[in-house]
């Protein structure tokens, strides 16, 4: 599929169910009833042990089994049980997105009883290194078109690093420059499959680990544990009943968390994973559906756009689908509306939920009439909370606000995460009490209001100066901090600009010039400090930034300029 697996051989239904010792009769079929004490591991063994021959994952063509795809893992799994200390580091990091070698890359992590660290090829590797420290990873699972940024990662690692290359002989790593410490493990090094038995899953052991933005400069890691994942499968399948004949169309970058309810809620039913390439374009994309005959798809509300602007939503278009999601900006009337028309078989539904708590934990069911009138601003609510979660709405002093007025959402529940890896001090700031209830609630930053105590949770802004930018959070905070440090200035001001329907189309940065002057590089430096989307744009010098009467700058008066003509020329 991509390169030559490390697989010996295809394995079949009942090879599989008995090197793993796993009796297919005793699991139930998707949608039933499971074990409450029963991990996600054991969900996804069962799973392919009654799938195995049918595709688990599609891609550039090519379909690989669900045998195969976990001979492959299980190789990887094996490998690192083998190669890695017993008392190290729980997370194992591996580097590609649109790949299916990526995929299998990530099962075998979980197979291996760690938790996955998605490394995106697009980001800065200085910015990698930054993140991999964090997380004290020690190991990199990689391909080989991918080598040449690992070895980046490990000169700049201070850690002694075990490379893991799964397409390629040992021997054709030898002209990598990686210096030592480092570990080259090449294909031929992968240790078999066939003896190695998956270990028991813990429920708080950990399944991923993402990185959100800092306001500080300084990403939050987050871990979700099995219990989150398990408790976020449990409270949607019912509603969203996968089984082996549907179609799953990925369209997520692996360090955004909405592609982990799209895999996993996917390979938990035995259903296909359709994998685009990298190159594709929104038109191709939409091809996909027909193509391949999908019946999930799940995107930004922005990526939808482009889809209405480009014509690809007309009625009757994709009569295949059965569940059509949208979620990470806010969904539009229009938009939810043109999704029900142009899939008339599928339930449209709006989600809402940051990384902290799994994915999602609101969800509101787009039904025409009855919707419009639940979104007189022109914004489809944010719904309801999934079983298991309860939510706040609560005011600056975390008291709860009666129904009808706007205060800030507070999250728990088993799908909430116990706090920020190693980070107490932000734990603190993030998970508070509740007045008047027990445990600990997630501060989400985000201002709701539910105008009944039957009515459903609307989306209203933000309390702090985090925007989206096509679905993902950018605290300007980070960007400012950056700023200030890489190009030496005492003064930055980010914005999010020019604003969208669902959150804003980049990022724009005003900085004060020492001594009048400017940087030719500005933009390459911030590029090889910030992700992608949160490099901005502009860089735009100014003599000083305009000041509220409260000492603060005035980013209203800032956002006037960038609206003028004038502000639309980049500096």
């Amino acid at each position: 599929m991509d390169g030559e697996s490390p697989a010996a051989a295809p394995a079949s239904s009942e090879g599989l169910a008995t090197s793993l010792g796993y009796d297919p009769n005793g699991v139930p079929p998707p949608g039933d009833s499971r074990p409450a004490d029963e991990s996600l591991l054991e969900i996804l063994l069962g799973s392919a042990v009654r799938h195995a021959d049918r595709p688990a994952l599609v891609h550039s063509g090519d379909a690989i089994t669900y045998a195969d795809t976990f001979a492959v893992a299980r190789s990887i799994a094996a490998t690192l049980a083998a190669r890695l200390p017993g008392a190290g580091s729980p997370f194992v990091a591996f580097v590609g997105s649109r790949t299916g070698t990526a995929y299998q890359h990530l099962l075998g992590v979980l197979l291996a009883g760690r938790g996955y660290v998605p490394l995106e090829p697009e980001q800065p590797p200085r910015r990698l290194v930054s993140l991999l420290e964090q997380a004290g990873v020690s190991c990199i699972l990689a391909e080989s078109t991918s080598l040449p940024l690992v070895a980046e990662i490990c000169r700049g690692s201070r850690r002694a690093m075990t490379v893991v290359v799964t397409d390629v002989p040992a021997a054709s790593l030898s002209a990598v420059d990686i210096p030592g410490p480092h570990v080259l493990v090449g294909r031929d090094m992968l240790s078999p499959h066939e003896d190695y038995v998956p270990l028991a899953v813990a429920p708080s052991d950990p399944v991923y680990m993402l990185f959100t933005s800092g306001s500080t400069g300084v990403p939050k890691a987050v871990v979700i544990n099995d219990r989150n994942v398990r408790a976020l499968l449990d409270a949607t399948r019912e509603v969203i009943r996968l089984g082996p004949d549907d179609v799953t169309a990925q369209l997520y970058k692996l360090s955004f968390d909405p592609s982990v309810f799209n895999i996993l809620m996917t390979w938990t039913a035995g259903a296909a994973l359709v994998i685009p390439t990298s190159d594709m374009s929104v038109l191709d994309e939409a091809q996909l559906i027909a193509r391949h005959g999908v019946t999930m798809w799940s995107s930004v509300p922005s990526r939808s756009t482009l889809m209405l602007r480009m014509r690809q939503l007309k009625p009757g278009a994709y009569p295949t689908l059965r569940y059509v999601s949208q979620g990470g900006e806010a969904l539009t009337s229009e938009l939810a509306l043109a999704w029900s028309l142009a899939a008339p078989n599928a339930l449209v539904y709006n989600r809402y939920g940051p990384t902290e708590a799994t994915v999602f934990v609101t969800r509101y069911s787009w039904d025409g009439s009855g919707s419009v009138a639940e979104s007189p601003d022109g914004r489809v609510p944010i719904g309801y909370p999934l079983d298991g979660v309860t939510v706040a709405i609560v005011d600056e002093e975390f008291g709860e606000v009666p129904d009808g007025q706007v205060g800030e959402l507070l999250l728990a529940g088993p799908q909430v995460c116990e706090g920020y890896w190693r980070d107490p001090e932000r734990t603190m700031q993030s998970f508070v009490a509740v007045q008047g209830r027990a445990g600990a609630y997630y501060r989400t930053g985000d201002l709701v209001r539910r105008p009944t105590a039957s009515g459903p949770l609307h989306f209203l802004g933000r309390i702090d100066h985090q925007v989206k930018v096509l679905g993902r959070r950018i605290e300007l905070g980070e960007v400012e901090a950056v700023a200030r440090s890489a190009l030496q200035v005492d003064e930055a001001v980010a914005l999010g600009w020019p604003e969208t329907d669902g959150g804003f189309d980049g990022i724009e940065l005003f900085v004060v010039a020492p001594s009048g002057g400017r940087m030719a590089d500005a933009r390459e430096r911030l590029t090889s400090l910030l992700p992608p989307e949160a490099v901005p744009r502009h860089v735009r010098y100014v003599a000083e930034l305009p000041m509220t009467a409260n000492g603060k700058h005035d980013r209203t008066e800032l956002r006037r300029i960038l609206d003028a003509p004038v502000g639309r020329a980049g500096t």
